[in-house]
Order: C-alpha cells, then structure tokens, then sequence
C-alpha cells in the first residue's frame, strides 16, 4: 500500500513535515511518532496535527470508494487506520450523500404517514358525526318521559361537567377537585347507563386517542375519556332549566317517592364502599366488596347514618389490621374479616344501646355533586343522605 501526498503549501519545511508525518514502511507502519516528530519541529502536537491536514491531502493506493471507484483520500492517520481496517469503504463525499439521501426518504416517508393519519382521523370523525348527526335527526330524546334516576343523574352531570358555554360535557376524567358520585365505579355505571339510554352522544371532537376503530367500521371508546353531547334540541342551559323546574314541582316528590328512597339508599350505600376503600388502600388491603358485604351495610344504613356508618367501617379495618399483625395472617385473609366485624360492631349496637359517634366527612372525600343534588338541591337537607340514616330521612314519609 502506498501513499501519495498532494501538497497545497510551496514551503519546503512544511512539506519535509508532511512528509514524516505520512511516511510508513514496508509493513505499512508509521516510521515517526506524532509527538517526536513535533518536538523536532518545534511545535506541540495539535499544530501539527493542523499544520498537516491545511497543507496535503493524502491519497491512498489499492483503495476505491465502493460507490464512486475513486481513490481515498485522507486528511489524518486516524482516517487511515480506519480505511485498512474496512477495506474499499464509502469515501466522505460519497457517505454525505447517501446521508442526505436518507434524511430526504426517511422526511418523505414521514409525510407520507401524516397524510395518511389525516385522512384516517378525518374518516373517523366523519363516521363520528355521521353517528351524532342521525340521532339528533331521529332519535331525539324526550325530557318529557325521562324516569327519575335520569332526571337527578343528568342535573348531576350538567353540574359536575359542563362547559363554560354550555355547549357539551368535558370528559369525565379531566375534571379534578370534585366528585360526580361517592364511587369511581358508581360514576362509571351511570355514564354507561346515560349513553346505552340514548341521553348522552359522543361529541365527535373527542380526542381520537379515546377510540379504537375497526375493520368493519364499528368502534369502541374509553367512557370516561369522550366528551359529551346531550341528545336535546336546544342549548344545556335551557334543559338545566326545564328538568330543574320538573325536579322541584311538589307533585315531583308523590310521583316518586319511592325511587327517591332508592335512591338515597344507593348512594349512602355507595358512600359507604367508597370510604371502606379508603381504609383498605390505607392500609394496603386488597377487597372486593361483594354482594354479602354490600348487604350488610344496607341493612345497617337503615338505622345509621353514613357517618355513624363510617364509625363501623373504621374499626373494622382497624381490627382486620391488628390481626393481621398479631397473628400474622395474609393480608387477604385478614381483609376478609372486615365485612363480618362491621355487621357484629353493629348489630351488638342495636342490642344494647350504644350511642354511636358520628364521624365528620374525611376531607379526601368531600361531598359528591350527586349528593348535593339529590339532598341539597332536590329534598332540602343539606348533605342529609351522610348525617341522616334513611329511617330517619323518610320518617313519617315526609321527605
């Protein structure tokens, strides 16, 4: 392998240093070192080094570039070693190019993919409206036939998430500071409930990200991700207003007595499980409740308040924590006992007497938008259905 020089300086010493700096042997090593060399000149290693790659270019024999056939070149010893150890590699010229060939596809490539998903999301938006668009025209709902749970579930919605214009319902989950109901599960079910009822619509400027979209044309979405439209013919204010008046009309609460009982009975029930999960992600208890767990507080909410309620849920998850660490049971097991220990606290309770302290609201459980409709707005107990038990909220059937 040999090495011709190209010299772009006339000074005879600069080229005599050039020369050292490129001269290799036989066996194709450098003859000087790099810092002798400067030392014999007078300079430190990175003026060499300088003075080198401004003043020759070295071309290398029996070496192509294996794009364009040319001879390499190289401007350091660095370059060298890397061009014998590859071999008939791409020369800089040739790599720059192919480099901006890349960046050019790979930019294409990108276009081609934003255009592609424009036209996907402006598909599904249009499938989106066109869904909205036919109940609107065909399906309206009719407020004047809406049941009860509608009625209060709807007035709770409107308050718990309408816009500032009134126009639709922001998604569920980017509402922060306040509850819809007691229970995430319970909000849920009710939004589920609102659209399979035909009162809510998707809005079609839902963020897509919230639906998956298939092959035949159908798709699923998040509930609680959607933004929301209401199936009625005028603006949210005006149904706000109508279904308002309906609520609070005295024949209101003859038509309904008995589901606004129901009612109430739910959501204490609701208020109920939603503290008892409290206690149990406090304590890093994993449960369930059940329908054997949910018996139990039904039938003790009959006589206690929520309140008083949370008194029984509180020293059973105490108690369920001390065994767990006396006898040193599974953390399951000893979650298991909580239901049991809530029903024994409260029927020994009725038995003998007991006047049972009323616990205050935990402050990361404030009062439910649900519950303010339902006893604030509607029966006029301010957050009656926590500091009254329902025999005492319907006593002489007087709401």
């Amino acid at each position: 392998m040999m090495i011709h020089l190209e010299f772009l300086n006339n000074d005879e010493t600069i080229k005599a240093l050039c020369q050292n700096y490129w001269q290799i042997n036989k066996d194709g090593y450098f003859i000087y070192d790099v810092k002798e060399l400067a030392g014999q000149y007078g300079i430190n290693t990175p003026t060499l080094y300088k003075i080198v790659k401004e003043s020759c270019i070295a071309y290398i024999s029996d070496t192509v570039c294996i794009s364009c056939g040319k001879q390499h070149v190289c401007h350091n010893r660095t370059e060298f070693y890397k061009l014998i150890k590859k071999n008939n590699m791409i020369c800089m010229q040739c790599k720059a190019k192919q480099q901006q060939q890349f960046l050019y596809e790979k930019q294409e490539e990108e276009k081609k993919k934003e255009l592609e998903k424009t036209e996907k999301e402006r598909k599904q938006r249009a499938q989106l409206i066109n869904d909205v668009s036919f109940s609107l025209e065909h399906h309206l709902f009719d407020f004047s036939e809406a049941s009860l749970r509608q009625i209060i579930f709807l007035l709770t919605l409107i308050r718990f998430s309408a816009n500032e214009e009134m126009s639709k319902l922001q998604a569920y989950s980017d509402i922060y500071g306040i509850r819809f109901t007691p229970n995430e599960n319970y909000s849920i079910e009710i939004l589920k409930q609102l659209y399979r009822d035909n009162i809510l619509l998707i809005d079609p400027c839902s963020n897509l990200s919230a639906f998956d979209f298939h092959d035949d044309g159908s798709f699923s979405f998040s509930i609680t991700e959607v933004i929301w439209l209401i199936n009625y013919k005028d603006n949210i204010s005006s149904l706000q207003s109508m279904i308002g008046e309906i609520a609070c009309m005295p024949e209101f609460f003859d038509t309904y007595s008995l589901e606004i009982k129901q009612l109430c009975e739910e959501v204490a029930l609701q208020e109920c499980l939603a503290y008892l999960d409290y206690q149990l992600t406090a304590r890093h208890f994993v449960f369930s409740p059940g329908e054997k767990t949910k018996a139990v507080f039904n039938k003790l909410l009959q006589k206690y308040s929520v309140a008083q309620m949370y008194n029984f849920i509180y020293r059973a998850c105490r108690y369920a924590s001390d065994e767990y660490q006396k006898r040193q049971i599974p953390k399951k097991q000893a979650a298991n006992l909580i239901p049991g220990a809530v029903q024994r606290y409260g029927e020994r309770a009725e038995a003998e007497g007991w006047e049972i302290t009323p616990y205050k609201r935990d402050f990361n459980l404030p009062q439910s938008e649900l519950s303010v409709v339902l006893y604030d707005a509607i029966l006029g107990k301010p957050d009656g259905g926590f500091n009254l038990s329902i025999e005492n909220l319907f006593k002489n059937n007087k709401l």
